[in-house]
Parts: structure tokens; sequence; C-alpha cells
């Protein structure tokens, strides 16, 4: 006899399983990120939401988004904190004014 499970617990299965690294980057290419850059961000869930939060929030390019989160935070070994992605954004949008060391060290901090 074939059993037909509750919705509610078909709901509360799917809930429960994390979205697919494929799904993600999908997304990501989408939005207008690149290929090769969207790869490296998808490495982390957390960097894609982040990502996803910054293009969704503020005036930057995919292309200033991804490069600043592949090149000076990931490739530091820095995962910023999702609540922090609005302090992420400035320091991206402030790099081009910023002295090297002042947005190097901007970054070390979020």
């Amino acid at each position: 006899m074939p059993y037909e499970p509750e919705p509610e617990l078909i709901e509360r299965l799917r809930a429960e399983i994390p979205e697919s690294p494929g799904v993600r980057l999908g997304r990501l290419i989408r939005r207008g990120i690149e290929f090769e850059d969207a790869l490296a961000i998808n490495e982390s869930a957390e960097m894609v939401r982040i990502v996803e939060k910054i293009l969704d929030d503020s005036r930057l390019s995919p292309k200033a988004v991804s490069a600043a989160m592949i090149n000076d935070f990931r490739g530091r070994g820095i995962q910023p904190l999702f609540e922090n992605a609005v302090e992420v954004a400035r320091v991206i949008e402030a790099k081009p004014e910023l002295p090297r060391e002042v947005y190097q060290e901007a970054v070390v901090e979020r």
C-alpha cells in the first residue's frame, strides 16, 4: 500500500533541506556576476547571502561586489557576517577614495 505523507510533513522537510549550490550559482549569474566569480563566491552559502544583500541594497555593480568579495575578503580568509552586509557595502563603495591601507584595515574590521 503506497504511503502518502501529510502536506505539513513535506513542507517541513523541504524547509530543512539546504539550497543546492547549483541554484545559488544560477542566481548569481542571473544577477550579472561572471561565471568564474560566481563559482568562487558560491563556495560559501553565507558569502552568497552577503553578495545578494549588497546587490539588493546598494547601487554597486555586480563586478565591483564580486571583485571585492573575492579579492579583498575571501582572498584574505575573511568571511564577513551577514549582519554586516550594509557596512561591507559602504566599505566597497568607498574603496576608490580611500588610501589602500585604510581600505585594507576597514576590510579586516568587517
